[in-house]
């Protein structure tokens, strides 16, 4: 189900020695939003492994085990090994320091790596979720949520973002006995540069709404609907 969120909408009559950098004409800036609800269809996990000892060698050979019980869980639920990404090793060595902060002898060594694991259905995502959250020395799991046919939802989308702008912009219009003329800018940005920033969406909120709603967390199942969301940021000539 769509649903439309009417946001910051600013009538101008400004003369052309108002403000430098304004249009020399009548104006309205309005922003058109559309958000349409879906069900997820795809998955991207975020795998933190991590172990510490005192001896590098050690560590290392935990972070390895880890990492090959994350590949035995995946083919115990079906999921290819093409999927997974994995990044280097990192290793850090943690020192006692005095009460200069001068560091002193190594104390142990902390070995690292990250892994990224795409899921192309959620057939079995809770349950592999149980698997690799009750594995030793994987101290952080995230995972965000996307819908496959999301271009083909942003795309209907815009066009109903546009929809919005132009209603607002007719109601306003018509609300000060005036209509509107043609289209001066559109964009998707948070503002128009110098042009009309003061009277537009302020950077905050638009980032808020652009930002693709990829829903990240460490859920242990797969949510019903992600919102996914398009803005627009339209100045209106006015006649």
């Amino acid at each position: 189900m769509n649903k439309f969120i009417f946001l910051l909408t600013t009538l101008l009559y400004l003369p052309t020695t108002f403000a430098s950098g304004l249009p020399a004409f009548p104006f309205v800036s309005v922003v058109g939003v559309s958000e349409q609800d879906v069900a997820p269809d795809i998955a991207t996990l975020h795998i933190h492994l991590e172990a510490f000892d005192q001896h590098s060698d050690v560590a290392l050979q935990q972070v390895n085990s880890a990492s090959q019980k994350v590949i035995d869980a995946m083919g115990r639920h079906n999921i290819a090994l093409k999927n997974l990404a994995a990044s280097d090793i990192h290793k850090a060595a943690h020192r006692e320091r005095s009460d200069r902060y001068v560091d002193l002898k190594i104390l142990g060594y902390e070995v690292s790596r990250r892994m990224t694991l795409t899921l192309e259905n959620l057939d079995n995502y809770s349950a592999l979720m149980a698997s690799l959250a009750a594995l030793d020395n994987v101290t952080d799991l995230r995972t965000q949520f996307d819908v496959s046919s999301r271009a083909e939802i942003e795309a209907t989308l815009i066009k109903q973002a546009s929809i919005d702008a132009r209603r607002q912009a007719d109601q306003l219009a018509s609300g000060l006995s005036t209509q509107v003329k043609s289209v001066y800018a559109i964009s998707q940005k948070n503002d128009f540069g110098d042009l009309v920033a003061n009277f537009s969406a302020s950077p905050s909120m638009m980032y808020d709404l652009q930002s693709p709603n990829r829903a990240s967390s460490t859920a242990m199942f797969a949510p019903k609907s992600i919102a996914v969301t398009q803005v627009v940021n339209v100045v209106f000539k006015l006649k």
